[in-house]
């Protein structure tokens, strides 16, 4: 009497070989017998043998193509049991990843959100580390496509030192955030395919994504706000479009799902697909916050999350492709192709025409005439490349002093090169006529002027007239040139500069001028990074190694402003903030801060008539309410400054 086979084979499955096991769940599947799928189903959810499991799905996705729909019946009864319908919702997403022609399930929200932990029942530490090379491939990627993108603007605004070092850091800085970024993102990351519930799933995904780089960097903005290093919207503004780019990322990464059945090509579509829309979401949340440096910080992160996301789908098998996920994914790849060769071809075009450019086709834009006194001149410089003419009806060394992003070119009436010089030229000139040109040709792209130059630069929007290529400047600049009369009486208004021997050569700057000048550069990098009393110090140091040193009204108001900010308004009221107000009587923002730094020190009036002249001039509609706010408590006898005012002031620069 033969034996039902069921039987036998229920035997093979108890054995503790593996093998055994494996051909006990082959031969259930081609029975193809009742109570087999639930047989193959049980195997699969407990059989401790991975081996053993994937042989059981298998033969359950071979039974579901045959059109045997047990499984989804034994889905709909596990309702009221949450464990076995979690399990059951992860075989199913497994199922339909290996080619199972699986009915869709909705609103299946809570297995989607337990899928992690049966998707990944094993995890150890070394787990939650499972994108970090991916990360960091993404985040190398991205760190020198920044470098790349930021020296071809460089190059097409005629920079030709480069990219600051400031920009540089900010690259990598962004670069190392974004593998945090991809770490955090990934804690609870499951590959999407594995969703039963799509729909769900996807949204669970992007969830998941979020919340814990936003609890991170939430912690960390408060942290910053506790410190009083930063105002409130200033600590979170760079939240939502961090957000907001992972967001994208993610979305992008399901949506690339199925564009190819080899996982090397499922990982090069998804991630650059995710890294091309992570571009796109970095340079509109630039343009909207009208902070281009939040360009520089997310794009290589951009490229480690979607290098992180894309890793953690590919891992998973999938048979299916599909056409229009493909399609989606390759337009982005070719969108962002163009918007790089458009960058590309943008720089060399903006380059092209700052080495091609005739200097002296340049109109005139001031001019500048010596007097039988020494006489301070200034130029009031809005474009670049700029054009000054400059007369010497006798024997007068020229001095020049600016605190902008410029080199500046001086030739004699024949067009001879005589001098370079950034940010200074101290020289002596025999009579004659002799041409300035300030432009931008060796300066370098940095976070606090040309960045902007970025976000044009990625549309095409360099404008150029008669061959020459003329960018506006963030803010026009006031430029002293000192006419020094080597009389022995000179202009009662204006010291004499302190005699020196000569030059080392045609091009040098005399040595204690230039060490001065250094200790004002020095000064001036200091106040802005709140280190008052060593900026102060080196200011006063400047002018005791050279009398005479030419101070920019620049340099005098980032004194007073940032001393003013860091509480050390009594310190520079009298000194830093009245030299600039007596270099540059009409600039608005000099104007500003020294009102700030006498309603600091409680000089109310004056600080009312400054405030008010800065009032009347601002387009800034934010600057100028908070302002009159300030005029309105002074005049009514209150403290015109909040605790969110006071934090806020080192960000107004």
């Amino acid at each position: 009497m033969s034996k039902d086979p069921v039987l036998v084979i229920e035997e093979f499955l108890q054995r503790d070989q593996p093998q055994l096991r494996r051909n006990a769940v082959v031969a259930l599947g081609t029975l193809r017998a009742m109570g087999c799928v639930d047989r193959l189903v049980d195997v699969t959810l407990t059989d401790v043998d991975a081996t053993v499991s994937e042989a059981a799905e298998r033969e359950l996705v071979d039974a579901i193509k045959s059109g045997n729909k047990r499984i989804f019946d034994l889905y709909e009864q596990s309702r009221g049991q949450p464990r076995q319908r979690n399990m059951l919702y992860a075989l199913m997403g497994r199922l339909r990843a290996k080619g199972a022609a699986t009915p869709s399930a909705h609103g299946d929200l809570r297995q989607a959100l337990a899928l992690f932990t049966y998707a990944y029942p094993a995890r150890g530490w070394k787990f939650f580390f499972r994108v970090f090379p991916a990360a960091l491939a993404g985040a190398v990627v991205g760190f020198v496509l920044t470098a790349l993108i930021l020296g071809a603007v460089a190059g097409a605004a005629g920079m030709h030192q480069g990219v600051s070092s400031d920009l540089i850091v900010d690259a990598l800085l962004g670069a190392l955030l974004g593998v945090v970024g991809a770490e955090l993102s990934a804690i609870r990351t499951t590959a999407y395919t594995l969703h039963y519930s799509r729909g769900i799933g996807a949204l669970v995904e992007i969830a998941q994504a979020l919340i814990f780089p936003a609890g991170f960097y939430t912690l960390i903005a408060v942290v910053i706000i506790s410190m009083r290093a930063a105002a409130a919207s200033s600590a979170f503004m760079p939240l939502v479009p961090l957000l907001a780019m992972i967001a994208v990322s993610r979305i992008v990464t399901i949506l690339a799902a199925g564009t190819a059945r080899s996982p090397l090509k499922r990982f090069f579509y998804a991630a650059a697909a995710a890294a091309a829309a992570g571009l796109i979401t970095a340079t509109i949340s630039s343009w909207l916050l009208s902070t281009p440096q939040l360009w520089v910080w997310f794009l290589s992160g951009a490229a480690a999350l979607a290098a992180a996301f894309a890793s953690v789908d590919a891992r998973v098998p999938s048979s299916a492709r599909s056409r229009a996920r493909a399609l989606f994914a390759g337009s982005l790849i070719v969108l962002i192709v163009i918007m790089l060769l458009d960058l590309a071809l943008s720089a060399y075009l903006g380059s092209s025409k700052y080495r091609d450019v005739r200097l002296d086709a340049l109109p005139i834009g001031a001019k500048l005439e010596s007097t039988p006194t020494t006489t301070r001149q200034q130029i009031l410089v809005d474009k670049v490349p700029f054009h000054v003419s400059l007369n010497a009806r006798q024997t007068v060394r020229l001095t020049l002093q600016w605190q902008a992003p410029y080199n500046v070119v001086l030739m004699d009436s024949s067009h001879k090169q005589l001098e370079t010089g950034n940010p200074f030229i101290d020289r002596m000139l025999t009579a004659g006529t002799y041409e300035l040109y300030f432009g931008l040709g060796n300066a370098e792209l940095a976070s606090n002027n040309a960045l902007s130059k970025t976000l044009e630069t990625l549309g095409a929007l360099f404008r150029r007239t008669n061959g020459i290529a003329q960018s506006s400047l963030p803010r026009p600049v006031i430029i002293s040139a000192y006419l020094w009369n080597p009389s022995p009486t000179p202009s009662a208004s204006v010291p004499a500069q302190t005699p020196f021997s000569g030059f080392l050569g045609d091009n040098a700057t005399p040595p204690r001028t230039a060490l001065a000048q250094s200790r004002v550069e020095s000064g001036t990098k200091n106040a802005r990074l709140g280190q008052i009393s060593a900026a102060l110090a080196q200011f006063r140091e400047a002018r005791r190694i050279d009398p005479n040193v030419v101070i920019s009204p620049n340099d005098w108001n980032a004194l007073c402003w940032f001393a003013t900010a860091y509480k050390h308004a009594a310190e520079v009221v009298d000194d830093a903030c009245e030299n600039a107000v007596a270099l540059s009587p009409d600039d608005y923002h000099i104007r500003d801060s020294r009102g700030v730094a006498r309603a600091m020190t409680g000089r109310t009036q004056g600080a009312i008539e400054d405030l008010n002249f800065f009032i009347a001039a601002t387009d800034k509609a934010d600057r100028r309410a908070q302002r009159q706010r300030w005029v309105e408590s002074m005049r009514a006898g209150r403290n015109p400054f909040t605790q969110e005012d006071l934090r806020s002031l080192p960000e107004q620069w």
